[in-house]
Formats: C-alpha cells, sequence, structure tokens
C-alpha cells in the first residue's frame, strides 16, 4: 500500500460524518485522482459504511459527484446554537466496530489495543489510552501510540495536545514529537510541537523531563519550557489558562497581549499561521469565549480592539492598530 492508511482512513470517516474542512476536501479529492489503489480503497470503505447503515447514499464510486455533494455540505452546513459542530468521536466507534467486524483493519479507533492513531477534530478530540490516560487534541493535531513495549508507553504528536497520564513508575511515558522528547511517569501537561514554529511544554502538575537533542531540562507545576532556535530549552514561569480548551471549549484572556490571543487561538482552531499587519504595542484583550465559532470571537476581538482580521485558507491575518 503505497499512502498513510491510517491517516486516510480517519480523513475518510471525517467525510462520510460531514466533519470535514474544504481544504480536506480537496485533499482528499486529490488523492482519490492519483491512482486505481487508492479509489478501490476508499470504495471498500465507503461499502461498508452503506452496509452498516449508517448512511443511505449510493455505493459506486464517483468522486466528481461525491466532491460536489460534500462541497454542498459544507456550504449548507448548519453550525449548533453554541457554536461548535458535532464532535466526531461521538459516532466513530460505531464505525470502527462495524469496519472491524467486516475484516477492514481499522487501527486509527483501536484505544483498548497497544497501538493506535489519532487525527484532532474541530470541536476537539478527546483520547483514552489503554493505561487510563487521557489525551485532549486540538484541531489538526495527529497522535498515534504503541504500548507494545513492557518498559515503556511511547507515544508519536504532531501538533498541540494536553496530557493527563497515569502514573506507572515501572513504564515511563515518552512522547516524540517534531523537536522535543518527554519522559513523565504521571501529570498533567500540555505539549504543542508543529514542526515549523517555536515547541513549547506547560505543566500543570507534576514533573516532566523535556529533551532535544542537546539539552536537557525538568520542568514542574506552573513552569514552561521552550525550544529556541538553535535547540537549546529555556525553562520559565507561565500559565496558559487554554491549555484544555480543546476538551471544554472554553478560551478565557485576561489583560493578554493580542500575540498571546492569536497564538492560542491559532492553536485552537488548528490555523496554519497567524500575520501581523500593523503595530500591536500595548495592545491586550480581557474576555472569555464559551463554545464560539472562529468569526464569532473574531468579529468581537475587531469591535473590542479596533483591529481587522482576515481568514484565507487557514492564514489569519492580522491588520491596522488597537485602540488606546
Amino acid at each position: 500500500m503505497s499512502f498513510d492508511k491510517t491517516y486516510y482512513e480517519a480523513l475518510i470517516i471525517r467525510y462520510f460524518t460531514n466533519e470535514i474542512s474544504e481544504n480536506d476536501v480537496k485533499q482528499l479529492h486529490a488523492w482519490l485522482q492519483e491512482s486505481e489503489e487508492n479509489r478501490s480503497f476508499y470504495k471498500t470503505l465507503k461499502s461498508t459504511w452503506i452496509l452498516s447503515g449508517l448512511s443511505d447514499e449510493k455505493s459506486e464510486i464517483d468522486s466528481a459527484e461525491d466532491w460536489r455533494i460534500i462541497k454542498n455540505r459544507i456550504e449548507s452546513k448548519q453550525v449548533s446554537g453554541n457554536g461548535r459542530t458535532l464532535r466526531l468521536f461521538r459516532l466513530l466507534p460505531i464505525a470502527a466496530a462495524i469496519l472491524l467486524l467486516l475484516g477492514i483493519g481499522f487501527n486509527w479507533f483501536s484505544p483498548n489495543d497497544n497501538t493506535g492513531s489519532f487525527l484532532g477534530t474541530e470541536g476537539g478530540e478527546l483520547v483514552s489510552l489503554p493505561d487510563g490516560s487521557t489525551i485532549s487534541l486540538f484541531k489538526n493535531a495527529h497522535l498515534s501510540y504503541d504500548f507494545t513495549d513492557d518498559n515503556q508507553r511511547k507515544i508519536t504528536l504532531s501538533g498541540a495536545a494536553f496530557f493527563d497520564v497515569s502514573k506507572d513508575e515501572s513504564r515511563p511515558f515518552i512522547i516524540g514529537s517534531p523537536s522535543l522528547r518527554i519522559e513523565v511517569l504521571g501529570t498533567q501537561f500540555l505539549v504543542e510541537d508543529y514542526g515549523d514554529v517555536e515547541a513549547k511544554v506547560l505543566v500543570r502538575s507534576g514533573k516532566v523531563g523535556v529533551r532535544t537533542p542537546t539539552d536537557y531540562v525538568i520542568a514542574q507545576k506552573a513552569e514552561s519550557v521552550r525550544m529556541k532556535g538553535n535547540g537549546a530549552l529555556e525553562k520559565y514561569l507561565s500559565e496558559d489558562k487554554n491549555s484544555r480548551s480543546a476538551q471544554d471549549a472554553i478560551l478565557v484572556f485576561e489583560h493578554a497581549d493580542v500575540k498571546a490571543v492569536m497564538s492560542q487561538i491559532k492553536r485552537h482552531f488548528g490555523l496554519a499561521k497567524v500575520i501581523y499587519n500593523g503595530d500591536f504595542t500595548d495592545c491586550f484583550l480581557t474576555s472569555r469565549f464559551e463554545q464560539k465559532s472562529l468569526p464569532s470571537i473574531l468579529k468581537i476581538i475587531e469591535s473590542t480592539l479596533g483591529i481587522t482580521t482576515d481568514l484565507t485558507d487557514s492564514i489569519l491575518t492580522i491588520s491596522g492598530s488597537c485602540k488606546k
């Protein structure tokens, strides 16, 4: 198989359940055009989904027609009154059980096995691991785990996630991210590492060891660690009130610098980048957003601070200057 089976299983199921962004639909559509192998894999999953009774759509694959249907779904998608979409993981266990029953390997939904993989969706993804640890994945974060080694619990993460790790002194919990290696026994902490920006770890309780190829530090409760461009690690005091926003859908800012605000909004909504055009010196926000959509939050920030925002293809541009 010449493609990442785990990733495309997740993408296809998100398509079937309407929990997919337009950019991801474009990616899926392009992938379908690449090879007959890809189209065959998609057709197998789609036929199984229809047989499950969760869908009444036709079983024949028609990528052009599927593109039209899902594009219309996105354009007409209704957001619930609280500003959040339905969390995908409420439907996934059903899908997983059916697919596994019919003999299709589907490790992406295997929280009771020793290996598995997950993709953060809009509204957050709460993952329960076999050891009792729980993880809140932010949107577009990708996590996989391997508990086959009796001496350690191995995690691979790309993106942002909040960890609540069950204590097991005989089996350290090891996280590998694009820039960091994190070692814990049992604690609560946030990891943010996209591989192309400053990686950081924020500790809510317990102790966490953070390692790069050239440095190593231990952080405790209320301490954070960030990686500099040369791989050196810097420890500092920091309180991120929104480290669990992927789970509770609440963003709280108390006299927060606008760049810090946008950084946490970027993490929460899985944006690709934030661009600043203007002077944001002495620009602070105090506000609370509970189960609000990104457009709603940006509109309130614009009104409060007197700045303008533009969101295009997951890139957020902030322009102007704050009200004085």
